[in-house]
C-alpha cells in the first residue's frame, strides 16, 4: 500500500532528518525553510528504500501515526513496526545516502 503525501505538514521532513541525525552533516540547531531542492534529497533517499520502510517512515514522520497504529494498518506488531522503522533509519544513515541531505543552517 503506497501511502499518501501530504503537503501541509511544515515539519517533514525536518523532523525526519533530525531523526537520522544530520547535525554531523549540516550543523547542530534550527533548519531554515527548506527549499524544493533540498527537500528532493531526502525524498531520494526515501525513494532507495524498500516501498514497506518507506511507507512506514512516511506514516510516523508526515502522518504523525504511532507505530501501534502503524501496525494496525499493515497487520503487524508493535514491536515489528518498530524494527521495520529503526532499520530504515539506519539505512538511512549510510554514508551513500547520507549525502542528500546537505542542508544548510540559516547565518546567525
Amino acid at each position: 500500500m503506497k501511502t499518501e503525501r501530504r503537503s501541509s505538514d511544515t515539519d517533514f521532513p525536518e523532523n525526519l532528518i533530525t531523526a537520522v541525525g544530520t547535525e554531523k552533516v549540516c550543523g547542530a540547531g534550527k533548519f531554515a525553510p527548506l527549499t524544493a531542492e533540498q527537500t528532493a534529497g531526502p525524498e531520494y533517499a526515501l525513494s532507495t528504500l524498500k516501498p514497506r520502510e518507506a511507507d512506514m517512515l512516511l506514516l510516523h514522520f508526515e502522518m504523525r501515526k504511532t507505530y501501534t497504529e502503524i501496525g494496525m494498518y499493515y497487520g503487524r506488531s508493535y514491536t515489528c513496526v518498530y524494527q521495520v522503522i529503526t532499520k530504515a533509519i539506519r539505512k538511512l544513515r549510510y554514508p551513500s545516502r547520507l549525502r542528500y541531505y546537505a542542508i544548510s543552517t540559516p547565518e546567525e
